[in-house]
């Protein structure tokens, strides 16, 4: 096979669609045409069809992941203490509850594959996504730590799990899939897997587009999959809700006093809590850093 000196390189030859998606041109005016080529293409359409279809499992597991957690946490804070004589739950309640939720995450990073998901302390959670060896790992640290308190929202270990979730539903349709193409599906059923807790698909799109750090013609790869996930994610959830009754999910917090107009020792306040927090923030990162 003839070999083309390296002082003058024939142009490449863009080739479109997820089997090996090209998002670069001969220059800045050849990016567009490239990516143009790749939304067209047959390749990208079916990586659609795929996002649509594992936007379906992704966003009925993580229905029943989130009434399961309220299940739980209803179980632990409300009727358990009545179980054992007490009208409510003392106020001491949470401490043992948050030292099982240690023990029992810190068992399960030493015994099953993975690290039971991302490290907060390292920031984002994007990057990639967990291996189906690692999947029960992530599911069974989160159940720890949300139904005991440990941690408030369920974001996380949700975007992990249905990223996890379209990795392996990419790998089953193509081994060999390109890292694009995994990226555009396991991104896409993240979408699908919180796309309820906002309210809207939308909402959760950029949400995952700000934590993803994508950008440039990748992320106009990934935004078209990742809506359609998102909008089938919604109706999953909706049609769940009314087959089952359970109710709907979001990260709004209920029972809060009503609420006319802010003061100005609201203001005073949340200064005080906002320079507090980021301190304390802080102190924490580090703390845990250290402690890895």
């Amino acid at each position: 096979m003839p070999v083309t000196p390296p002082e003058s390189p024939p142009p490449a030859a863009p080739t479109a669609g997820p089997e090996a998606p090209s998002t670069t041109g001969d220059g800045p005016a050849g990016a567009a045409p490239d990516l143009m080529a790749t939304l067209r293409s047959a390749n990208y359409i079916r990586l659609l069809v795929l996002a649509g279809v594992i936007g379906v499992p992704v966003s009925a597991f993580s229905y029943g992941f989130l009434e399961f957690v309220g299940l739980l946490q209803r179980w632990i804070f409300l009727s358990l203490p009545k179980d054992l004589g007490y009208t409510a739950a003392p106020l001491w309640w949470p401490v043992p509850l948050l030292a099982i939720a240690g023990v029992s995450v810190a068992a399960i990073i030493v015994l099953l594959p993975g690290t039971g998901g991302h490290i907060p302390a390292k920031g984002s959670v994007a990057g990639v996504p967990p291996k189906a060896l690692e999947l029960p790992g992530v599911a069974l640290a989160a159940l720890a730590t949300l139904s005991l308190g440990a941690v408030l929202g369920p974001e996380a270990p949700l975007i992990a799990i249905g990223g996890g979730l379209g990795l392996i539903a990419i790998r089953l349709a193509k081994k060999d899939a390109p890292p694009t193409a995994v990226t555009v599906v396991s991104s896409a059923a993240s979408f699908a897997a919180i796309s309820t807790l906002f309210g809207s698909p939308i909402i959760a799109t950029f949400l995952l587009m700000e934590a993803s750090g994508l950008g440039g013609p990748v992320l106009e790869l990934v935004l078209l999959p990742g809506l359609l996930s998102a909008g089938v994610g919604t109706l999953i959830f909706v049609g769940l809700n009314s087959l089952s009754g359970f109710g709907t999910f979001s990260l709004s917090i209920p029972g809060l006093p009503p609420f006319s107009h802010p003061t100005g020792a609201m203001f005073g306040w949340a200064i005080i809590f906002g320079l507090a927090a980021a301190v304390s923030g802080t102190c924490i990162r580090l703390l845990a850093l250290w402690l890895l």
